[in-house]
């Protein structure tokens, strides 16, 4: 769910927009419950967010896409290769620039929204769950989740493993400070996982 200006995006498989002055408007197939957009249809929504100037980023189970602030045109950035939504990790939204980092089963991307460049910038041994960039961060240090394990990685091309006693079939991780993170898996939640707070060189 994504909220700005007292308006709803919620992704449920397809994508439901709310707001107190208009109601509920949303965007399915009638038999799938897959998101369509126009003609387009963009498989099952896992995840929304809005840049500054009006459009949209959206995840799902086709791919990345980007769609205009009306909802009537889609740009697809990116096919999911293995019906699993990308997982969106950081988006840099600059006046003249947008930059997305994803992560799509075991590889790590960069996409320049201006010059319409896919990088690849890590393959690791199992599948991205999710993850976030460290804060107040200019070297470019992200915090990848995967299976079972914590990737701590930077844009010097250098990887460090944060290893978590008993971590199995990991889900979800979200910064809770500085140097902090909340892990949820299958097992067991860990509320203190300590981070680097210096960039590996």
């Amino acid at each position: 769910i994504f909220e700005r200006d007292s308006t709803f995006y919620i992704c449920y498989d397809g994508l439901a927009i709310y707001s107190p002055k208009s109601g509920t408007n949303l965007f399915r197939r009638e038999n799938t419950n897959e998101t369509q957009i126009g003609n387009v249809n963009l498989g099952f929504s896992r995840e929304i967010m809005q840049f500054n100037d009006g459009g949209f980023l959206l995840s799902s189970t086709t791919g990345l896409h980007l769609i205009d602030s009306a909802f009537v045109k889609v740009q697809t950035i990116f096919e999911s290769k293995y019906n699993i939504a990308p997982v969106i990790i950081d988006v840099v939204d600059a006046k003249h620039e947008k930059i997305i980092s994803f992560g799509s089963a075991n590889k790590f991307y960069n996409y320049s929204v201006n010059q319409e460049d896919l990088f690849l910038k890590e393959t690791f041994r199992n599948s991205i769950v999710d993850g976030f960039k460290l804060e107040n961060d200019i070297v470019g240090e992200y915090v990848l989740l995967l299976n079972d394990e914590v990737i701590i990685y930077n844009n010097f091309d250098s990887v460090s493993k944060n290893n978590v006693v008993g971590l199995k079939e990991a889900h979800s991780i979200i910064s809770i400070g500085k140097d902090t993170a909340l892990i949820t898996s299958q097992a067991v939640s860990y509320t203190h996982l300590t981070l680097p707070t210096t960039p590996y060189v």
